[in-house]
């Protein structure tokens, strides 16, 4: 039996005072004027929605400089793993982990054979890809995929695209598709690997827009890869698959630069601030981050405690150990605004 794996952000059965760390979404969003924008276009819900969303597609085109005909939307970004699942039937895949679980759990719903790499915690789980072109190679038969999230979740940890050069060049020469979770990419204020995707056709990304747009409710995401894949992966998507309000939603946030802009540098602010406080607890081991949430280690006989602790005080956090190549002790909080981060703090502070 395959077991789905657990997330965070169930918030629906706790207080609507509690203050959800365990998911990562963008505290400042939705972007304004969003809920407006929605509401103009409700006398749309009674005609089925554009059924591949062209309209966003065009614009998502033209922002992000690729073919249409490069692009799948799909309800979130989870839809669009599943559907590569069925559609590519890889047959071995590798998985650099700890990472997004899903990967693996569409790849199993598929019959795939999952070979792990494990990032380690001497390299503050950032990918070495000189290493891991090595180790691919004394792996016993060529893979057909490897899955990467990058920025990677939960590590928050991102290689940045010059960095992988040689790996995009080493997965085309030998014919492995190379997929890339780009879902926190905004985070990171670069453009990620999307201007390769023209060259490199095994190349892959995924994108969510439901964790940068505050919209997680609406289900949002989209894919670039070759048009032949892309093609592909549409003849598996069910129609109608991504709602009337959710492309209207991704049409109106993809033309707000200030929303983009204010994001990134509240992000980057809260998020130094967090890790600096936190730092000077000694019950923390933080890893280097480029997201909008921290990984952290604390002593594996104490992480109960200290979760049943915040909920106490209404704060939700995330429990890692299970994650395919953490243990018990690790945790992942949110970055959220300065408020909310003040009670996180003030709640840690009382933990003894």
């Amino acid at each position: 039996m395959i077991v789905r794996p657990i997330h965070g952000g169930n918030v629906h059965s706790e207080n609507s005072d509690t203050i959800d760390f365990s998911a990562n979404i963008n505290p400042w969003g939705p972007p304004r004027g969003l809920k407006d924008h929605l509401m103009s276009a409700y006398d749309q819900i009674i005609h089925y929605p554009e059924p591949t969303a062209n309209n966003l597609k065009n614009q998502l085109s033209i922002d992000l400089q690729v073919a249409m005909d490069s692009l799948v939307v799909g309800n979130g970004a989870i839809e669009l793993i599943y559907l590569l699942a069925q559609a590519k039937r890889y047959q071995t895949v590798v998985v650099i982990t700890p990472t997004f679980q899903e990967y693996e759990y569409s790849l199993r719903k598929s019959s795939a054979k999952i070979i792990h790499y494990f990032l380690e915690e001497g390299h503050k789980f950032s990918l070495i890809v000189k290493e891991f072109i090595t180790w691919i190679d004394t792996i016993d038969g060529k893979p057909d995929a490897i899955y990467f999230c990058n920025p990677n979740n939960p590590t928050g940890s991102y290689v940045p695209s010059v960095q992988l050069k040689p790996l995009l060049e080493f997965t085309a020469h030998n014919q492995i598709d190379f997929i890339v979770d780009e879902s926190f990419i905004e985070f990171t204020e670069t453009c990620g690997l999307i201007h390769y995707t023209k060259k490199y056709h095994n190349l892959l990304l995924i994108r969510s827009m439901t964790k940068f747009y505050s919209i997680p409710g609406l289900r949002l995401g989209y894919m670039i890869c070759a048009p032949t894949v892309a093609s592909l992966i549409e003849s598996y998507q069910p129609p109608w698959s991504v709602n009337v309000f959710a492309q209207y939603a991704g049409e109106y946030v993809l033309r707000d630069q200030n929303f983009v802009n204010n994001s990134i540098f509240q992000n980057r602010m809260q998020r130094f601030y967090l890790q600096s406080v936190l730092q000077s607890n000694k019950l923390f081991t933080i890893y280097p981050s480029y997201t909008n949430f921290l990984l952290l280690k604390t002593d594996s006989h104490l992480v109960g405690n200290l979760i049943s602790h915040l909920y106490k005080h209404k704060i939700l956090i995330r429990d890692c150990s299970n994650f395919v190549g953490l243990e018990k002790g690790y945790i992942r909080i949110a970055v959220k605004g300065e408020a909310e981060n003040q009670k996180l703090l003030d709640a840690v502070s009382k933990f003894r």
